[in-house]
């Protein structure tokens, strides 16, 4: 049986919750319970993510060379195609056809607002976007929602550009003089984005070596640094906050060692809670903040049904009882819930060359929590423990988190699981 993975579209979030053992609900909720990132300091601007090395002549002509064209791509069968305007006075415009990946509508998207930039190199840098006017990334999403665009010039004449998850080259006859003096405007900078950068996040947990990095490291201008496995599968690349999804883009030039996934460049809807932040399948805390604090996971088993929170200390361990404190929030935004069993199994398990797991062998059931038929509110949360004794050593199992809940729609039997290693 192959193993389920959680999605990047599932949109997943984590916390960590002030959870402990007992059966109790509550309905307060952390001011960020949405997973939304904080908002920007005011001392936080677009040119803020400069690197230290760009002097003002490689920003005069990164300005000229962006807005001096018109942008659009040019090998979309005959069709509409996507179009891109820097204006030298500061507006933007970004038309993308229906269909196109990214549009969170079946119509065609025109976002536009103002815009400024931070010039990494002579060749590349951030765009900012204020998202004045922006689609959603996906149905039933946030709009108006501003981006941080990594961007590079992929030939010698500037005449292609790769910003964000967009490829474009010069429009033919749209080259206006611009001066070479900008007057850009100060701008909404993405909140994610500034959240993320100059930071050095490190892993919650150890689930998932395989498809998780134990750390990453973003510099002030979303460059990144991804170690897997203590060192033996280093990436780097540079990532892009497309409104409500970071978008890593690997430039590493070596392959990992046989049993690591394709390292650290799915798109994502990064979640924002408290000190952690949760990147796809990992959750993170700076690690000038993970100093003593317990492990930390989450699942949502449907998306947007009841998030699992959990925290543990030390290592699961053979014969060892580890108790697992629960919180279980409702996180639709109109259904109430009904919390009928938690429950947790681990089976044997193998990861494939190319960090594909599967499991074979006996399931062995650790424990089941009755959760009494407790019902949750929309934004209501239950605490609760699981106490799991493994019965014995290796190097990878699956351990399955299962809970079973109702609503007056159905019912639902909904788990995840990650890949562990069991100590001896």
């Amino acid at each position: 049986m192959r193993r389920v993975l959680l999605p990047a579209a599932g949109y997943a979030l984590a916390a960590l919750a002030a959870a402990c053992g007992g059966h109790t609900s509550s309905s307060t909720s952390s001011a960020n319970a949405s997973g939304a990132p904080p908002v920007a300091p005011a001392s936080v601007s677009c040119t803020s993510f400069a690197s230290p090395s760009a002097t003002a002549a490689t920003r005069r002509s990164l300005f000229v060379t962006l807005a001096s064209s018109a942008w659009s791509y040019q090998y979309c069968g005959g069709r509409d195609c996507t179009s891109l305007t820097l204006d030298a006075g500061g507006t933007y415009s970004l038309e993308v056809p229906p269909g196109y990946s990214g549009t969170g509508t079946t119509g065609a998207r025109v976002d536009s607002g103002h815009w400024n930039f931070a010039a990494i190199d002579d060749n590349s840098g951030v765009v900012c976007l204020d998202g004045a006017v922006a689609g959603a990334t996906h149905l039933g999403g946030q709009e108006n929602l501003p981006s941080v665009l990594h961007f590079t010039f992929t030939s010698t004449t500037k005449e292609y550009l790769q910003i964000g998850p967009y490829t474009f080259s010069r429009t033919p006859g749209t080259t206006p003089s611009v001066s070479p003096t900008d007057n850009l405007p100060n701008v909404a900078v993405s909140p994610g984005f500034a959240a993320l950068v100059g930071a050095n996040w490190k892993k919650t947990n150890a689930f998932d070596v395989a498809i998780t990095p134990e750390s990453v490291v973003f510099d002030q201008s979303g460059g990144f640094a991804a170690t897997y496995g203590g060192g033996a599968c280093p990436r780097r690349g540079f990532v892009s906050f497309d409104r409500d999804t970071l978008l890593p883009q690997d430039a590493s030039r070596s392959a990992c060692p046989s049993g690591y996934g394709p390292g650290f460049q799915a798109a994502m809807v990064p979640g924002f809670f408290d000190d952690l932040v949760v990147l796809g399948q990992g959750t993170y805390r700076r690690s000038d903040a993970a100093s003593g604090k317990p492990n930390a996971f989450v699942f949502d088993p449907y998306g947007h049904s009841v998030r699992v929170y959990g925290t543990y200390d030390g290592a699961l361990k053979a014969g060892a009882a580890t108790t697992i404190a629960l919180t279980l929030e409702n996180t639709d935004a109109t259904l109430t819930r009904t919390l009928n069993s938690f429950s947790a199994t681990l089976q044997p398990a193998t990861v494939s060359q190319f960090g594909q797991a599967q499991t074979n062998g006996k399931v062995t059931p650790l424990a089941t929590v009755d959760l009494g038929g407790v019902t949750l509110a929309p934004g209501e949360k239950k605490f609760a423990s699981i106490t799991v004794t493994p019965p014995a050593a290796g190097d990878t199992f699956a351990f399955a988190m299962r809970l079973s809940f109702t609503d007056e729609v159905k019912k639902y039997d909904g788990a995840h699981t990650f890949l562990t290693a069991i100590n001896p």
